[in-house]
């Protein structure tokens, strides 16, 4: 039996990672704040010298967000989000292992989870859309926003834990360092079906000398 290789390699730039925390923070804020706000009106002077400096830091954060999904064409582009290599037994496999609460195998992907490539783009339209709706005073519409919003965020937090447990990457620590754990085997190995082919990543890790290989 062939042993595993495990590489290290750089995925996520340091811009992409300082705009996710400040998205992460700005959304933690926003949604305590706005969800307690209905509930605590004695608290609402306070509420809302926080809240609204959390949106107007999260509208920095987005535009800067747009900006890279226009003009990068890595991981940070919109491309990204729909890699011509995504395949549909990627997809399925992802949803098995979701329903199966990690017990069946995690299939392999580069940056972005296959099954949850179009969902970010989906709360990134969501976000802009709630940012939009507050700047214009549209109250109603930028409440009714925060349920889905909050859904997306909860379940994303959940899923990138289950990956981190059940999985042999480094999900979470990732978006910390920019590194992410690859462990490549022969295609025939596994059932599960990896997104990302070995050859791309010694070609990743060609081009970039910081990786660093070890055997287990």
């Amino acid at each position: 039996m062939s042993i595993p290789e495990i590489r290290r390699i750089p995925v996520w730039p340091g811009s992409l990672r300082i705009i996710h925390w400040l998205i992460s923070l700005c959304l933690t804020v926003l949604l305590a704040t706005g969800g307690l706000l209905p509930y605590a009106p004695t608290l609402a002077d306070l509420l809302l010298d926080l809240h609204y400096p959390a949106g107007h830091i999260l509208a920095g954060a987005l535009l800067a967000r747009l900006y890279f999904f226009v003009t990068d064409r890595g991981v940070g582009g919109w491309r990204s989000l729909w890699p011509a290599s995504l395949k549909r037994d990627s997809v399925v496999a992802m949803m098995r292992f979701y329903l199966s609460g990690g017990r069946t195998p995690l299939p392999g992907w580069y940056a972005h989870n296959p099954l949850w490539a179009p969902l970010y783009g989906l709360l990134w339209a969501l976000l802009v859309w709630a940012t939009v709706t507050a700047f214009l005073g549209k109250t109603d519409f930028h409440a009714v926003l925060a349920a889905p919003i909050g859904t997306l965020v909860l379940a994303h937090v959940v899923t990138a834990l289950l990956h981190d447990w059940r999985g042999e990457g480094s999900d979470i620590s990732a978006m910390v360092s920019g590194y992410r754990i690859f462990v490549l085997r022969p295609l025939d190995a596994t059932k599960a079906s990896p997104a990302v082919s070995l050859e791309n990543l010694r070609k990743t890790s060609r081009s970039n000398p910081q990786p660093t290989t070890r055997r287990q």
